[in-house]
């Protein structure tokens, strides 16, 4: 018989908590929307929602028609209501604008029909301070190309013509 008791009011506790969770969340955001429409009223009445409202659309409208994968674009919208909620004064304000409207203008779904050619790639020489080649000491001069730099040319064949790594 105990232990039935103590297994219901190890139950009843644990509805009590769950009941206490989920009405403190709902109380934050109830909260949180309360505080935004203050927000929207204040700075309606001093005059900046309407031009940050503009901006707000039509940075939106550029996010929709940039053809941007979903992931990618799911985090643009999320920036943007970031934006949404700063003022137009705060410092991170124009850094935010501008990463958005450049996530905007990125040709997502254009390509600029140059092909990768891969096994060229992994075919050039990665030199580098800590790996000279041979006959050469560390400190021999110019410096020699990098993983990263060798790596990048040998996948992009315009650069292979004017570039002097490799």
């Amino acid at each position: 018989m105990n232990k039935h008791l103590a297994k219901e009011l190890e139950v009843q506790q644990l509805r009590n908590k769950i009941q206490t969770e989920v009405q403190d969340a709902v109380q934050q955001s109830q909260r949180e929307y309360y505080l935004r429409e203050q927000m929207k009223a204040i700075s309606k009445e001093l005059g900046d929602g309407d031009e940050t409202s503009k901006d707000i659309t039509e940075l939106k409208e550029k996010i929709e028609a940039a053809g941007m994968p979903e992931d990618t674009k799911k985090e643009a919208l999320k920036e943007l209501q970031r934006l949404q909620r700063m003022s137009p004064n705060a410092a991170d304000y124009g850094m935010t604008r501008s990463y958005i409207e450049w996530l905007a203008v990125l040709p997502w779904a254009k390509s600029s029909g140059v092909e990768a050619d891969i096994p060229a790639a992994e075919q050039v020489p990665q030199r580098g301070p800590l790996r000279p080649a041979e006959g050469e000491g560390p400190h021999s001069g110019l410096p020699l190309c990098t993983p990263v730099e060798a790596g990048y040319e040998g996948a992009n064949p315009l650069l292979r013509r004017t570039s002097g790594c490799g």
